[in-house]
């Protein structure tokens, strides 16, 4: 019988994940950024934000790309790297580091991928606009296009055990499969990620996908010199981007005032398990 791990466990077991995916990183000369709730929790907490468990990395696009080409070296360990472009069942335009020791459920999507706890690796690419309002616009644009594309797709199931959200997940896993929605928002995924990852190197840096649309300068993440910051998170030392004050500024705005109390609560409502063995 599987055992629920409890939310200590969980920021544990993730940790864990985060300082193997450092030391991937470093024996491959793979360059990575703590990013929004992780690097807030680094610079206000020195670990995860007390009510949260999620571990959010960013990757220059290039390093990204090297990472997915290492999916075998990965795989063959304790841990799995799942990306749309290595697995047709998982629906997210970004990659997961799973910990394969553990389950999530119920599953998220309607093709019914069960995967492990893990952190979330985001693309940094450059953004093609050619001053700050069209960079802000192409932002938004392609956020809202996403959205609409995956909101259409019936891809995401309902978080949580209730009958009302078993009785949502079961009509949208019927409606993704009947309409075979899979193929067409892998194309969109492929369509908009190459429309970013070719673009030549400019004064803004984005995540295409991002929920707070944010527009960062390239030279906030490194220098000249491609130096970048240190952290601690949980007594760990990670990369983070070079001024992450200007990083965090316009991700959150006043990032150093907590919320109010009732907003502090996890926004997951998955169960995490440890797999029998």
């Amino acid at each position: 019988m599987k055992r629920q791990l409890e939310l200590k466990e969980i920021k544990e077991r993730n940790l864990n994940t985060l300082v193997y995916f450092k030391n991937f990183c470093n024996a491959h000369q793979l360059r990575y950024y703590l990013a929004f709730g992780t690097l807030l929790g680094a610079v206000r907490h020195r670990g995860f934000i007390p009510w949260d468990d999620d571990i959010d990395v960013l990757m220059p696009r290039k390093d990204y790309n090297k990472l997915l080409s290492l999916t075998d070296e990965i795989n063959n360990s304790q841990w799995e790297l799942l990306s749309f472009r290595n697995n047709s069942n998982y629906l997210f335009p970004y990659m997961k580091l799973c910990d394969r020791q553990t389950e999530v459920l119920p599953s998220r999507f309607s093709s019914g991928l069960i995967y492990g706890l893990s952190i979330d690796i985001f693309p940094l690419d450059y953004n093609p606009g050619k001053n700050e309002k069209e960079a802000r616009q192409i932002c938004c644009e392609s956020r809202d296009y996403l959205s609409k594309k995956i909101r259409r797709s019936c891809v995401s199931s309902p978080r949580g055990h209730n009958g009302k959200n078993d009785i949502k997940r079961l009509v949208k896993k019927v409606i993704y499969h009947v309409g075979n929605k899979r193929d067409g928002l892998l194309a969109e995924y492929r369509k908009i990620e190459d429309q970013f990852q070719f673009v030549e190197k400019n004064e803004f840096v984005f995540y295409f996908n991002s929920s707070y649309r944010a527009l960062w300068k390239d030279s906030s993440f490194h220098t000249s010199d491609d130096d970048c910051s240190e952290l601690t998170f949980e007594g760990e030392k990670f990369l983070a981007p070079y001024d992450y004050h200007a990083v965090l500024t316009e991700t959150y705005g006043d990032y150093m005032q907590l919320p109010p109390i009732e907003k502090r609560v996890s926004r997951h409502t998955y169960d995490a398990y440890l797999k029998d063995h």
